[in-house]
């Protein structure tokens, strides 16, 4: 119960991280979409498990809107810098940039992804990729 007397977003960082990280494949979607997402799925598991919470306590504890975008530009610089950490160990000497435009279940999209030659852990040669962006194009 004392996850639903808080405030605020109940959520520790790491969990928070593994929404975003799961909100990601919502292409498309919007935050408030994901702040519903967040609160069906613990309702429906506060269901099951036999535990009631009445919808003010539910709507506290959810990620507002601008947590959700918050955490999405978190997440996005997290990997920008383990990226260039791992440019930086694999002291790269060339990078090149694919982009790609298509569509995806009715949606247009430009993606566009920057990739390099390193080591993996056992040190066998690969290529390592970053996606940097995934933007909506409509033929642009």
């Amino acid at each position: 119960d004392s996850f639903f007397s808080s405030n605020q977003s109940a959520f520790s960082p790491q969990a928070l991280r593994i929404l975003t990280m799961f909100g990601l494949s919502n292409m498309g979607g919007s935050d408030e979409g994901m702040e519903m997402l967040i609160a069906g799925v613990l309702k429906a598991l506060c269901h099951d498990i036999g535990f009631k919470v009445d919808s003010t306590k539910l709507g506290k504890v959810v990620p507002s809107r601008r947590t959700i975008a918050r955490q999405e530009k978190n997440l996005m610089v997290d990997c920008l810098l383990h990226a260039v950490q791992e440019m930086t160990k694999d002291q790269i000497k060339y990078l090149f940039l694919i982009v790609d435009h298509g569509k995806r279940n009715g949606i247009e999209h430009f993606v566009k992804l920057v990739r390099w030659g390193g080591l993996d852990e056992k040190g066998n040669r690969v290529i390592k990729q970053l996606c940097l962006d995934m933007d909506m194009s409509g033929h642009t």
